[in-house]
C-alpha cells in the first residue's frame, strides 16, 4: 500500500513538471473588464484592467514593469483611447483603464465581430507573453446617404448667369475637412475649389470667366462622402451675355449721351480759343 502511494505522488510530481508553461497556460493573469461589449457604432466602453499577482522580476529595478501594446483586430471599426497600457512593479494591484470606441465607418458590413487584446511585454517570467482580450460586438449603422450640392443655400439644380459674373455653391453630407472640386463642362474648365467643414459642408463662389461660350452647359461638383468613397454632383448652368442685361445696356447709353452733351458744351464755351477753332462748325458760328 505504501508502494502505491509513493507511486501515485510520484506521477503527480511528473504531471506537474510537464504542464505547459507558456503565458496563456493559466488564465487570469491580466484581465480586461468586461471581457465582451456590445456596441452600436459611434458608441464607447470603459475597459478596466488588473493584474492578479505582484510583478516579479530577475531584477527588481525600474525596468520591472508589465506593458500591454493594444491592439484592435480592425482598427476601421473601433479605436482605444491609449495606445497602451503599463504597470510598474509597484502599481500591480492598481486597476487601470481604457476606453474603446465603435467607429462609424459609414459603411454596410458584413462582419460586425472585432477583438481588443495585447500581448504583455515584460522581463516578469510570470508575465511575459500574456494575452488578454475582450470582444466586441457591433452594431452596424450602415451606409451613410449621399451629399447635397446645389446653387445658393437652397441648392437649386439649375441656374442662369452672366458670362463674367459669379455662382454661388454650397453642399453638405461630404465627408469633413476635404476638398471638393467645382467643373465647368462640357470642355472641362476648373472654376475653383472648397474645403469641407466640420459637419462635411460648405459655401462657396466661383467665377464664370467672360469667355465662356453662352449657351447650356453642366456644373460638376466632386468630393468624397463620409465613407471616403469619391461622388460628384451635376447642375445644369445657362451662361448668356452682356445683351440680355438691360441694366447694363442702359448704363452704357447713358454715359455716351453725357459725354456727346459735354463735348458740344465745352465747344460751345470755348469757340474763340484755339481748340475751337480747329472745329468747322464752331469757327463758323465765331
Amino acid at each position: 500500500m505504501k508502494k502505491f502511494a509513493t507511486l501515485i505522488v510520484a506521477t503527480l510530481l511528473c504531471a506537474l513538471l510537464v504542464l505547459p508553461t507558456a503565458a496563456n497556460a493559466l488564465p487570469g493573469r491580466i484581465r480586461f473588464t468586461p471581457s465582451t461589449a456590445s456596441l452600436t457604432e459611434g458608441e464607447s466602453q470603459l475597459v478596466s484592467v488588473a493584474l492578479d499577482e505582484p510583478i516579479i522580476c530577475p531584477t527588481m529595478d525600474s525596468t520591472c514593469v508589465v506593458t500591454l501594446p493594444l491592439v484592435v483586430s480592425d482598427p476601421t471599426r473601433a479605436t482605444t483611447s491609449v495606445d497602451h497600457i503599463t504597470f510598474a512593479s509597484s502599481e500591480w494591484a492598481t486597476t487601470k483603464t481604457f476606453t474603446v470606441t465603435a467607429l462609424n465607418d459609414y459603411v454596410a458590413n458584413t462582419s460586425n465581430t472585432i477583438t481588443v487584446g495585447a500581448t504583455a511585454v515584460s522581463n516578469s517570467e510570470y508575465y511575459s507573453g500574456f494575452h488578454p482580450t475582450m470582444t466586441l460586438t457591433l452594431t452596424d449603422l450602415g451606409a451613410a446617404p449621399a451629399p447635397t450640392t446645389g446653387f445658393g443655400d437652397a441648392q437649386a439644380q439649375s441656374l442662369s448667369v452672366v458670362a463674367g459674373k459669379t455662382i454661388s455653391l454650397s453642399g453638405s453630407g461630404y465627408k469633413p475637412d476635404t476638398e471638393v472640386t467645382v467643373t465647368l463642362h462640357s470642355t472641362p474648365t476648373v472654376l475653383g475649389t472648397a474645403r469641407t467643414n466640420s459637419s462635411g459642408g460648405f459655401s462657396s463662389t466661383f467665377t464664370v470667366a467672360k469667355t465662356t461660350t453662352l449657351g447650356a452647359h453642366e456644373v460638376v461638383v466632386s468630393g468624397f462622402e463620409l465613407g471616403g468613397v469619391s461622388t460628384t454632383a451635376t447642375l445644369s448652368l445657362t451662361v448668356t451675355g452682356l445683351a440680355n442685361s438691360g441694366s447694363e445696356s442702359q448704363y452704357l447709353t447713358l454715359v455716351g449721351i453725357t459725354m456727346v452733351l459735354l463735348g458740344i458744351g465745352m465747344c460751345i464755351y470755348s469757340r474763340k480759343s484755339n481748340v475751337c477753332k480747329h472745329v468747322p462748325r464752331c469757327s463758323s458760328a465765331s
